[in-house]
């Protein structure tokens, strides 16, 4: 009778964690921005988003020419954010640096979160930008969204939520913003008649 009692008390037992474990596998999808370098057109823009659709996990892609930014909402119990730009960069050249805004950015100690994200594995390089830190990654990484921002919470710093798309994007008093400086440099002077918004 005991050896019975103590078989269901397992049972039961391993029953409940398969259910916490199955609950603790459900993420919520991530709002992501990702500074996106060598878009001049709207083909440019066809072809990112599209290859950003085409990666599994990705429910939502839109690329702004204006902002020369991208914008994801990205499931990633399926695809890890390092694994979302390994992918795309192989469909096409844009190169894709995700941005994480920091709260209170101008007070901030930038060195030390741009140290913090350093030791994260699988981190290629970090960039302290007007508006947060600019991330990069080793093309065969596993780096989750999830744990840059916990990283980055543990170490006193707040991540803001990302726009879903570029009516998020924030623009100056006089309407001509700039995106981050990561892609500033790499199309300063074309489409100079065009608004430029900012990528945060």
């Amino acid at each position: 009778m005991r050896w019975l009692f103590a078989s269901l008390t397992v049972a039961m037992a391993f029953a409940l964690c398969l259910a916490k474990t199955s609950e603790g596998s459900k993420s919520s999808p991530v709002n992501l921005t990702f500074a996106a370098e060598g878009l001049h057109c709207e083909g440019c823009v066809d072809s990112l988003t599209k290859a950003l659709k085409s990666v599994k996990g990705v429910q939502k892609a839109e690329v702004s020419l204006k902002g020369k930014c991208a914008f994801v909402t990205l499931d990633e119990s399926k695809t890890p954010v390092s694994t979302l730009v390994a992918q795309t960069h192989k469909q096409v050249s844009y190169r894709l640096t995700l941005l994480l805004p920091i709260s209170n950015w101008d007070k901030a100690d930038r060195e030390k979160a741009v140290q913090v994200l350093k030791r994260v594995k699988g981190v290629a390089n970090v960039k302290a930008d007007k508006s947060g830190l600019l991330v990069s990654f080793d093309p065969k990484a596993t780096v989750r969204y999830s744990e840059l921002v916990g990283t980055l919470t543990k170490n006193g710093f707040k991540v803001l939520n990302s726009p879903v798309n570029s009516n998020g994007l924030t623009q100056n008093g006089s309407n001509q913003g700039s995106c981050c400086s990561e892609c500033e440099s790499g199309h300063s002077g074309s489409h100079s008649g065009s608004q430029k918004s900012e990528c945060r």
